[in-house]
C-alpha cells in the first residue's frame, strides 16, 4: 500500500482514543522513514498524522482512500480496546495520498462497538 520495498524502514505509531474514558479507537499509523525530512520529538507522534506529514515530511495529504472491513476483535486490538475476543468491530485501512497520488502513510483503524457508529447519507439525483 505504501509502494515501498519490503526492506524500507517504516515508522509505526500506535494510538488509542477514548470515549467517555473508555478505549474506543485503536490506530496503527505507518510512515516510510525515507519520507521523514526533519528530526522530531516523540511527543509529536501523538498529534494528528496530517501535522506530522506536513511538518516533518513536508508533504500535504490531498486525499485518503479508505477500505471498510467488518471484523472480529482479537489480539492487540481486542486487548487495547478492552473488548472480548470475537466481538464485532469495524476496521478501516486508510491510505493517505499526496496531490500527485504518492502514498504517504497507511493507517489501520479499529473501532470498538458500540462506542463508535457510522452513518451514511446518500442523495439521489434524477434527470428530468
Amino acid at each position: 500500500r505504501l509502494s515501498v520495498r519490503a526492506e524500507t524502514p517504516v515508522l509505526t505509531i500506535l494510538k488509542v482514543f477514548l470515549a467517555d474514558q473508555q478505549p474506543a479507537i485503536f490506530v496503527i499509523e505507518n510512515i516510510p522513514v525515507p519520507l521523514i525530512r526533519e528530526s522530531f520529538d516523540d511527543a509529536e507522534l501523538s498529534r494528528p498524522i496530517f501535522e506530522f506529514l506536513d511538518n516533518r515530511c513536508h508533504a500535504l495529504v490531498d486525499h485518503i482512500v479508505s477500505e471498510i472491513i467488518p471484523c472480529l476483535a482479537q489480539g492487540e486490538p481486542a486487548r487495547l480496546l478492552k473488548t472480548e475476543t470475537g466481538q464485532a468491530m469495524l476496521n478501516f485501512i486508510e491510505v493517505f495520498y499526496s496531490q500527485s497520488s504518492e502514498p504517504l502513510a497507511v493507517a489501520t483503524v479499529y473501532f470498538r462497538e458500540p462506542s463508535i457508529r457510522f452513518h451514511a447519507f446518500r442523495k439521489m439525483s434524477y434527470q428530468t
